[in-house]
């Protein structure tokens, strides 16, 4: 099933969730909360909970990046469109969260989309079950997510080449 802005999901406990299209732009200021991330600072030694700042966004960049279903993800974004849209939610001291959906909104980053489907729930809480990807790209083949690894990291090796050529030709 994928859904369309402006489709309103009904809960199991009565309570309506719209879709709505987000920027990316917009999550990236505006979301200050994870309902679940929380990543490792290996040279803090210590866990670093999200907070919006460009360092906890760049530990989710990082963490669901470096992550082997990201490419099998990335493809079927491309393919077949976002399928389940990510959850932004209201938090209790007035800001925004991001409840499920990591790994659709790294792949949008990565694939340079400019805005994704998102719910959008007011009431604080993030409804797991409207927005959950699971079954979309862990149950895929460990072959295509090599392939497609393969060939981003042939891409940015490329880019990086390209970029350190034009640096140099600068000077």
């Amino acid at each position: 099933m994928s859904y369309k802005t402006g489709q309103v999901i009904i809960e199991r406990d009565g309570t309506e969730v719209q879709v709505q299209t987000w920027s990316i732009q917009e999550i990236l200021q505006k979301v200050t909360e994870s309902a679940d991330f929380t990543a490792y600072d290996a040279a803090e030694y210590n866990m670093v909970e999200f907070t919006g700042s460009a360092t906890t966004w760049a530990y989710i960049i990082a963490s669901k990046a470096g992550d082997d279903q990201t490419p099998i993800l990335s493809q079927k974004i491309l393919d077949e469109g976002f399928l389940h849209p990510i959850c932004i939610y209201r938090t209790e001291r007035g800001g925004y969260g991001i409840g499920n959906g990591h790994h659709r909104l790294v792949c949008a980053i990565l694939l340079g989309l400019d805005e994704i489907p998102v719910f959008y729930c007011e009431d604080g809480n993030y409804y797991p079950e409207c927005s959950s990807g699971s079954g979309e790209i862990w149950e895929s083949d460990d072959e295509t997510a090599n392939m497609l690894y393969e060939i981003w990291t042939a891409t940015y090796q490329e880019l990086d080449k390209e970029e350190q050529i034009a640096e140099n030709e600068e000077w």
